[in-house]
């Protein structure tokens, strides 16, 4: 087969360009830039068409390298000679290879011919592209490259007559190693490992149900205590809230009814806000790890896509590795960031209680708007009672007018009159005088009290007041030492990273969970960058779905639908603690305060008395039955994972069957492996001995320099020297080289016996010295007379005359 001409319409910098070939030797001399690489990728882009790619670097994309720079129909044509006759081929290239055209067309008739497809290259040389580029077309460039090719390894071995596909071979290698690599990776992961794992997790969950079992039953021994006590409670509040009852007071009834109705309107305001919160997670409640991962996912989706398309290295893996060499886990992490949470919830209670707005403080002001009464003011007051001052001066006023009405009477009676006016005035004056001392206790009561309070009354809300005072100190000291120790616990972890950037202990967290993640991902992903973009690719859409599997979930409605769950998590639990809250404020304060219409007059000192010893017992039974209601729950959660029991073992029993079934497949696929690629090398092995032989040869005719060569099966060149091998990698520039032309002029003589195929060399020669450049001048005009070779090069000195 030879080339005769070409005509180049549009390609790379060559423009309306039509070239004629010879037979023999063609040698073209040119400066740098003017085309001879166009040229040669021409003829190639002729006999194998252009694929398609999305690299964006121009020397890995060749459509978009020899794209027309000046515009124009992009392609051209090719007349060659094979066998006894002579093809034109046509082909146009588009933006991509859908838009491809492609005619073959018989040179002496004109007509289309269907002797070849597209494939017209592959048809003629046996091989595919990458095979040719290995043999027939040297350059500078891939003149050192691998010659190992599956093309060029299956058509030697038709050639020495062995039979099958010895392409195949990879093919099937590749995929038996695919397969290992679902059973078993490196770093102990695999599908053994993950039901390795499932195994250990079902015996984990059996060994807990054990634990279970004496937990449920020592919890059914504390209910039927609690249940006794809680009976005699039942009875003894219904006693004392019947005595109770007695001495409430009308009004008093009223000021409870109305601040009750005014909790419960607050406490139905809030449960909307729960039930709206409840609906965002109606399908499930999710975990701000779970949140997490799905950003992460999400994240890593767009990584990997973005590294697939670039190319990214592993710096970053490495900086990360560095960041956690004192190790940690996601359970770790995931502890130390729920304790920076609670932190700081239990920070912003405290604050509540130092702002005075907490429920205490509320309270407190409801009984005392402005100043408290002090010990040494009630001491001041005992049990004084007043008269109103229009009624004390109703005696004075009457003497007199007894007074005035004796004068103007006169005689006996009118003496009689004055007398007793003036009495009456002496008795009205001691009288006033002994009221005024009432004075102090109505200021008293104006200054502390509301409207109807008696002394009596202010008294019971100072008790209450300073027991309430007792419970916010109480309340505050117990906070402040749970934040103590979740302080501890958050630094612990955070002293084993070098992090700064934080403006909280949760931020600190919360970075190092999200590098970890990132870290854990690029380990993740070392296998994915190993096989490839496409791997790369599949994972991240793998990840990608996983996110939006997550988001499909919740109703989102902005474009930051991760940030939208996790504030919506936060306002659900905000608001389930705050519905508790508030239901466990109503339950109190209906036990303490309740209603009932009956209406009895009592004195104070004994319904302080009762109310003090209704308010003990609802305490203690309301203690009783959150305890109560708290283990029948446990018990509900205990019980339902005692059942699972029969279902963990067969579980476990069916696991470990699985891993018996895993590792003897993992067995078969090393021998069947082990087994193909030692076939691989045997058939291979055969036409080794041809190709050694004549690159023996040209060895000799371009170097002038015999020897011991070994040739593998990779075709990986090696010389012995003093009793030992060496790749020629170890040799000089100049040297490698011409053994290198050697071996790619070998395997073209063991490749193409019965179709000569031309051969392209652009430039080769570059790192030859004088004495084997001028030898593989002359090896070259050898094999022109039996060859058609296209020979391009920049430099005079290079040119074969």
């Amino acid at each position: 087969m030879r080339l005769i001409s070409c005509y180049i319409e549009n390609f790379g910098l060559i423009h309306a360009a039509e070239f004629n070939f010879s037979k023999g030797l063609n040698c073209c001399i040119s400066e740098n830039g003017t085309g001879k690489t166009t040229l040669t990728s021409f003829i190639e882009a002729m006999l194998y068409g252009i694929g398609d790619t999305r690299k964006q670097a121009l020397d890995e994309n060749p459509r978009k390298k020899y794209m027309p720079w000046q515009g124009g129909k992009f392609g051209g044509s090719l007349t060659i000679e094979a066998g006894k006759k002579k093809y034109v081929i046509e082909r146009t290239f588009g933006q991509k290879a859908a838009d491809d055209t492609f005619r073959l067309i018989d040179a002496e008739s004109g007509r289309i011919s269907d002797d070849y497809g597209e494939d017209i290259g592959e048809r003629l040389f046996g091989i595919d592209r990458d095979g040719f580029l290995r043999t027939a077309f040297l350059s500078e460039k891939n003149l050192q490259g691998k010659n190992d090719n599956k093309s060029i390894s299956a058509k030697l071995s038709d050639l020495v007559g062995v039979d099958g596909d010895v392409g195949g071979f990879d093919d099937a290698i590749k995929g038996l190693e695919e397969r290992r690599k679902f059973y078993f990776k490196k770093g102990n992961t695999g599908e053994i490992a993950n039901v390795k794992e499932r195994i250990n997790e079902c015996q984990r969950k059996i060994d807990r149900i054990y634990d279970l079992e004496l937990s449920a039953r020592q919890k059914q021994e504390r209910l039927k205590e609690l249940n006794s006590e809680s009976v005699r409670l039942i009875a003894l509040e219904k006693e004392e809230t019947a005595r109770l009852e007695q001495f409430r007071t009308e009004k008093e009834k009223s000021v409870h009814e109305q601040r009750y109705a005014t909790m419960l309107e607050a406490l139905a305001k809030e449960r909307e806000r729960l039930k709206s919160a409840e609906l965002f997670f109606s399908e499930y409640i999710p975990t701000s790890v779970e949140i997490d991962g799905a950003r992460d996912a999400f994240t890593e989706a767009k990584r990997l896509k973005d590294e697939a398309l670039s190319e990214r290295g592993n710096e970053e893996y490495v900086s990360l590795g560095e960041f956690f060499k004192c190790g940690t886990d996601f359970s770790e992490i995931a502890d130390a960031e729920r304790a920076a949470e609670l932190t700081e919830e239990k920070a912003r209670e405290i604050d509540l209680i130092d702002k005075e707005a907490d429920r205490y403080s509320t309270k407190m002001k409801e009984l005392f708007d402005g100043a408290v009464p002090t010990d040494a003011e009630i001491d001041a007051q005992g049990h004084r009672s007043g008269v109103p001052t229009l009624v004390k001066f109703i005696p004075l006023s009457l003497g007199l007018a007894l007074l005035i009405g004796g004068v103007i009477i006169s005689g006996t009676y009118g003496i009689i009159l004055a007398a007793t006016g003036i009495l009456l005035q002496i008795a009205s004056a001691f009288w006033l005088i002994k009221s005024a001392k009432s004075k102090d206790t109505l200021s008293f009561i104006r200054k502390y009290g509301k409207n109807g309070d008696t002394v009596q009354d202010i008294i019971e809300k100072l008790n209450r007041y300073n027991q309430l005072k007792n419970d916010k100190a109480v309340a505050r000291a117990t906070l402040a030492d749970e934040m103590s120790e979740l302080t501890v616990k958050v630094y612990d972890f955070l002293g084993k990273f070098p992090i700064t950037d934080a403006d909280t202990p949760l931020g600190a967290v919360q970075i190092i969970r999200h590098k970890y993640t990132r870290f854990y991902a690029l380990g993740q992903a070392g296998e994915v960058e190993a096989s490839g973009k496409l791997e790369k690719l599949k994972r991240s859409e793998a990840l990608y779905d996983t996110a939006q599997k997550f988001l499909k979930k919740f109703p989102v409605e902005t474009n930051t639908p991760f940030d939208e769950i996790r504030a919506k998590l936060t306002d659900y639990a905000y608001r389930k603690t705050s519905v508790a809250r508030l239901e466990a404020d109503c339950d109190e304060y209906a036990v303490a305060h309740g209603v009932t219409g009956k209406t009895v007059q009592a004195d104070a000192e004994s319904e302080a008395l009762v109310r003090s010893a209704v308010a003990e017992t609802v305490e203690k039974r309301t203690a009783l039955a959150k305890e109560i209601t708290l283990i029948h729950r446990e018990l509900e959660i205990e019980r339902a994972e005692i059942d699972k029991k029969d279902e963990y073992d067969v579980e476990k029993e069916e696991l470990c069957e699985l891993f018996e079934r895993h590792v003897e497949s993992l067995d078969i696929i090393k021998k069947t492996s082990a087994y193909l690629k030692e076939a691989c090398d045997n058939i291979t092995s055969k036409y080794l001995g041809k190709t050694k032989a004549r690159f023996e040869e040209y060895s000799k005719m371009i170097s002038d320099i015999e020897g011991s060569f070994a040739l593998n099966t990779s075709f990986e060149l090696s010389r012995t020297e003093r009793g030992e091998a060496h790749g020629i990698e170890s040799y000089s520039r100049g040297t490698r080289d011409a053994y290198a032309l050697g071996l790619r002029l070998a395997l073209i003589d063991a490749l193409y016996e019965n179709e000569s195929p031309f051969i392209i060399l652009d430039d080769p020669f570059i790192a030859l010295d004088d004495t084997k450049l001028e030898r593989a001048k002359a090896t070259l005009k050898a094999i022109g007379k039996t060859r058609q070779i296209l020979y391009f090069t920049c430099a005079k000195s290079r040119a074969i005359e």
